[in-house]
């Protein structure tokens, strides 16, 4: 579906629900701004569509979809955010398909879902499986059980074992002479 149809779409359903004939029309009045501004709440939603062109579309500038959806605007109505909120916005993804392909989506649809299905099944059965294992189940326990101080104490003991070792090492390589072939 063309993103001009797209547009058309959004704008037939803004007027339809608002009663407004042409949300295009040039007027100032709040019934048509409260419109507009839907228009462009919903296209920017639903529409993977310029500012300019969406605004364009309904005989305006991008400077006024921009100051419409500005945060600093007073709420629009609450008829108006439930328009909004109402639109159903696969009407578009889903407009200029034949039922034959809604169809075959949905089908393939389903199949992805009982995958997902078995696949969370599987997961499901491994985990119950790590957590019956006694030495799992042992472990999961004790760490369950394990305070903040407790760990933050462990974190410090490995630390150190770990700069212990290090030294070691390190004191080790300093120590050994290298064997001199005469």
């Amino acid at each position: 579906m063309l993103v001009d149809d797209k547009l058309a779409v959004v704008k037939n359903y803004v007027e339809q629900e608002t009663g407004i004939e042409d949300i295009s029309k040039n007027s100032r009045r709040h019934n048509y701004i409260f419109a507009r501004t839907v228009y462009y709440k919903l296209c920017m939603k639903y529409i993977a569509v310029s500012q300019e062109r969406c605004a364009r579309f309904v005989k305006r500038d991008h400077a006024t979809l921009i100051h419409a959806l500005s945060p600093n605007r007073p709420p629009l109505p609450e008829n108006y955010n439930l328009m909004v909120s109402m639109f159903n916005g696969s009407v578009i993804m889903n407009a200029g398909e034949s039922d034959r392909e809604i169809y075959d989506s949905l089908l393939k649809s389903e199949a992805k879902v009982r995958r997902l299905r078995s696949k969370v099944s599987e997961l499901n059965k491994k985990i119950n499986h790590l957590t019956s294992n006694s030495f799992t189940a042992k472990l999961t326990q004790v760490l369950d059980n394990v305070t903040f101080e407790d760990e933050m104490n462990i974190k410090n003991r490995i630390e150190a074992i770990i700069r212990l070792e290090t030294k070691k090492r390190n004191y080790e390589r300093r120590s050994v002479k290298p064997v001199s072939a005469s």
